[in-house]
């Protein structure tokens, strides 16, 4: 499921900067 996660969270991170991106995936 962690995966899954992952990739969803890569096609926002494209919305998102790599700060905020890194705050929500830790």
């Amino acid at each position: 499921i962690h995966f899954y996660n992952y990739e969803r969270l890569q096609a926002k991170l494209n919305g998102l900067s790599p700060m905020e991106f890194r705050t929500k995936a830790a």
